[in-house]
This record gives C-alpha cells, sequence and structure tokens, in this order.
C-alpha cells in the first residue's frame, strides 16, 4: 500500500465546472483565501460545498458598526 506524500495535496487538480485547477489556483481564481480552500477540502467538503462565496455581511449590511 503506497500512502501519498503531504505535500501533493498542493499539485493535485481539482476538477469543477469542467476545469481542472490546484487549490492555489482556485483561490486565486475565485478570490478565496487559499487557506479556507484548503482547510474545506481537507474536512471534505467537494463541489458546490468546497467553493461557496461566503458573503461580506458589512457589505451587504447586515451588520452594521456602530456610529459616532
Amino acid at each position: 500500500m503506497l500512502l501519498k506524500p503531504i505535500q501533493s495535496q498542493a499539485s493535485d487538480l481539482i476538477e469543477h465546472d469542467g476545469y481542472a485547477y490546484t487549490l492555489r489556483q482556485w483561490a486565486d481564481f475565485l478570490v478565496i483565501p487559499y487557506d479556507t480552500l484548503r482547510m474545506r477540502y481537507r474536512r471534505g467538503l467537494r463541489g458546490d460545498e468546497l467553493f461557496k462565496q461566503v458573503r461580506n455581511y458589512e457589505q451587504h449590511g447586515a451588520y452594521r458598526k456602530p456610529t459616532k
């Protein structure tokens, strides 16, 4: 039984919607922090769950900073 080296995860190609990129390339393309994608991938999330965009609540008004 051969085990994959840990470093190989960085070079694994991940296919989604007909495209295949590494996690770092997906992070750059989708403007999602690489560490976020890496942790989702390690938790077993794949497909749309892996690449979902999280809303910026401050930008959308759901969270407002107190005004002076």
